[in-house]
């Protein structure tokens, strides 16, 4: 492209006749303005394999956080039923924590949809490349910013939220990509302008997702709580094993429990005692490994944003900064499985 404009404003085009006719200024100009059709493509297979990445396990979080009444109630009702001097009833904890995460689940809900909307846009932007599908572009990129939106005002409606006045500002859809004279020119703006819009669609996203990060954050501590008190309350009703507790510390030591490990920790108060700590120690890695997880995101959203600014500005990308998020990724989201089921973002 440089090359081009050198030549162009050297005038040496004008010193041959042939060289000024309208077919050498369709074939040199059409030239000029290549479309990055190959670094879009691999730039709209990072955003595939991000989105994919981000939507493993969405939708169960939000069945995790709502999982979190049923522990407090279970806990505060054996509470009060096992001490003989108060009315066996079932008990209801916090109102406004139950409130709070029944808000952070929607939020959640709607991310899955952002997520998979985001996803749709980044396909359309790899058909684009292929084939210059241009009309599913644009379509499925205001349904990207249609998802984002919607998510978006949703967790800036959380008090303290970090930017609630702009994420609570919708991005505009698009109502055209614009033509160019030439077929390469008109592809070429295509790809650009759709790379800028759905990398400005992407930072709200990712903006969007810090602010739900913040929000997990605030209640994270309490979520420990209830998780940890409710599996505490079912061993001491002895109704599940402290086998699994022991069993994750042994195995972390390389050792294995003896085979009457129970009985022997039921007769020893400094054994149970040290049992609960740690299940509460448990407890609290697995909401560090939550946050990990939303750290890890944030990273590859952040690397996926800088790619889009190179190919608009030079043509090219590097995913190398995409690739090892990802990785980073990849690994906070099997940590989390591992230790939990629920409460994950």
């Amino acid at each position: 492209m440089v090359a081009c404009s050198i030549f162009l404003q050297s005038g040496d085009w004008r010193r041959s006749s042939a060289w000024s006719t309208p077919l050498f200024f369709s074939i040199f100009l059409a030239g000029c303005a290549t479309a990055p059709r190959e670094p879009a493509g691999k730039l709209a297979d990072a955003g595939i394999a991000a989105t994919n990445a981000f939507a493993t396990d969405v939708r169960d979080t939000a069945a995790g956080l709502r999982a979190v009444d049923s522990f407090d109630s279970f806990t505060a009702t054996y509470a009060v039923c096992r001490n003989t001097a108060l009315t066996c009833e079932p008990q209801l904890k916090s109102k406004a924590n139950a409130e709070a995460r029944e808000a952070l689940a929607r939020t959640i809900e709607l991310r899955a949809v952002a997520i998979e909307k985001l996803g749709g846009a980044y396909k359309a932007f790899k058909a684009e490349a292929d084939y210059d599908a241009k009309g599913e572009l644009m379509s499925a990129t205001n349904g990207a910013i249609e998802g984002v939106n919607n998510f978006a005002s949703s967790v800036a409606t959380f008090a303290g939220v970090p930017q609630a006045a702009l994420l609570s500002k919708p991005l505009a859809t698009i109502v055209s990509f614009g033509t160019g004279q030439f077929a390469g020119n008109a592809q070429r703006k295509r790809l650009l302008r759709g790379s800028r819009e759905i990398s400005i669609t992407t930072q709200r996203f990712r903006g969007a997702l810090a602010a739900e990060a913040y929000v997990f954050d605030d209640l994270a501590d309490n979520i420990e709580k209830s998780r940890r008190d409710a599996k505490l309350t079912l061993i001491d009703a002895k109704l599940v094993s402290q086998q699994e507790a022991l069993s994750i510390l042994a195995d972390h030591l390389g050792v294995k429990p003896v085979s009457n490990a129970e009985a022997i920790i039921d007769a020893s108060p400094a054994a149970t005692m040290a049992l609960r700590s740690v299940v509460a120690a448990q407890s609290r890695a697995e909401v560090r490994k939550v946050r990990a997880k939303y750290q890890a995101a944030l990273d590859a959203l952040d690397a996926l944003i800088a790619a889009h600014r190179d190919l608009e500005a030079t043509g090219t990308v590097s995913l190398a900064d995409v690739s090892r998020f990802l990785a980073e990724l990849d690994l906070a989201l099997s940590q989390v499985k591992e230790t939990s089921n629920v409460d994950q973002p």
